[in-house]
């Protein structure tokens, strides 16, 4: 299992090569959004009709900016998790295998500045309790339009 350590340690890559390789879909509960080159490999994901689901913490919004509306016009769903006091537990999911998770998020002071991780996990079987992790927040969740 592949671990990155910020800062510089290639966490952002990882996430950007695995999304650029996506064919089914993407999952994300995702605390904080502010990386140019993820967003990019989602919006460059969502062209190629993959479908994306993701789900910011509600006290992020003012974090998102812009990049909300490039989302949405994309294609690409997105929710805020309106049930949680804060969103700690970032992940991504994709194609019925793939993980992200740690303690790294998606910004550029995570990316150059802090110590952080980021775990590389490739296990069907845990992704699958991770899917259901990201199903009981979607159902507290409200849908952005």
């Amino acid at each position: 299992m592949p671990v990155y350590f910020s800062p510089d340690g290639g966490a952002e890559a990882a996430i950007v090569t695995e999304i650029n390789g996506a064919m089914s879909y993407v999952f994300g509960l995702i605390n904080m959004y502010q990386s140019g080159p993820i967003h990019t490999a989602i919006l460059n994901l969502a062209a190629l009709d993959v479908p994306i689901s993701l789900i910011f913490d509600r006290k992020m919004q003012f974090l998102i900016g812009p990049r909300l509306n490039e989302l949405l016009a994309a294609g690409v769903v997105c929710y805020w998790d309106k049930h949680e006091k804060s969103v700690q537990s970032q992940y991504l999911l994709i194609d019925d295998m793939i993980i992200f998770t740690g303690s790294y998020r998606w910004n550029e002071q995570y990316n150059h500045r802090y110590a952080s991780d980021l775990y590389h996990i490739t296990d069907m079987y845990l992704y699958q309790d991770y899917y259901a992790d990201w199903l009981i927040h979607q159902t507290h969740s409200e849908l952005i339009t």
